[in-house]
């Protein structure tokens, strides 16, 4: 980490005087046109121009930068409105992929540092807050929605990958019966996606994974009852 990181040490200030070339916005957006494997304050001020030290005027850490970032691009991520906790979790399953698909920029920095940061922080709460008050046991709630927002990612993952590619489709077919069945799940359900999955398209796809899903959560709300 930069020296200007450094517990106990002051950051630089900016000298009296001086036009400023950069700002923090300019910041992130440089940084959000770069590979997410690639981004450090290093790259980033080789993008703009400047050396490493000018950022740290604007922006003290990667871990900043990156919080910026996910805040930048969260801003239109909207929580569901439902009157069940299952149909709450199909409309966020629907709205997450919805988001992901838009830009691939945000697939690549949710698979790199998560939707943990900035503003997602507050979405992920009011989530959480959302599907408690619509009976879903707190003891569970934090780790089933990642369980479900981890399935959405995926898939979409999978999705950029063969998009619309016939070549490939076979490759998702033996995936996707491999990892997308929780324990338990609805069997109805999970024979008649194995049965038509040759026919269906990326949406009805999607459509029945989520429904798995949601059959497994609910599997997993009982297990945890009879425990």
């Amino acid at each position: 980490m930069a020296k200007y990181e450094s517990k106990g040490q002051q950051l630089p200030q900016q000298p009296r005087g001086r036009p400023t070339r950069i700002n923090r916005e300019k910041i992130i957006e440089a940084a959000m046109k770069l590979p997410p494997q690639q981004l450090s304050m290093a790259s980033v001020a080789a993008a703009l121009g400047v050396k490493s030290p000018t950022l740290y005027y604007h922006i003290q850490s990667i871990d900043e930068l990156h919080s910026l970032m996910v805040e930048k691009i969260t801003w239109d991520l909207r929580v569901p409105v439902a009157d069940t906790w299952q149909h709450w979790c199909k409309g966020f399953a629907y709205e997450f992929r919805r988001w992901l698909i838009t830009e691939p920029i945000r697939l690549q920095l949710v698979e790199m540092i998560g939707p943990v940061a900035g503003a997602a922080t507050d979405f992920i709460t009011q989530c959480l807050e959302s599907l408690n008050k619509l009976g879903y046991p707190r003891v569970l709630v934090v780790q089933s929605f990642f369980l479900l927002a981890q399935a959405v990612q995926d898939f979409v993952s999978r999705e950029y990958e063969y998009y619309r590619q016939p070549a490939n489709y076979q490759k998702i077919v033996e995936q996707m019966q491999q990892l997308i069945t929780p324990i338990k799940a609805n069997n109805k359900i999970h024979n008649l996606l194995v049965s038509e999955m040759q026919q269906l398209d990326f949406e009805k796809f999607f459509e029945f994974q989520i429904e798995i899903t949601i059959a497994g959560l609910a599997n997993y709300i009982q297990n945890h009852k009879e425990n």
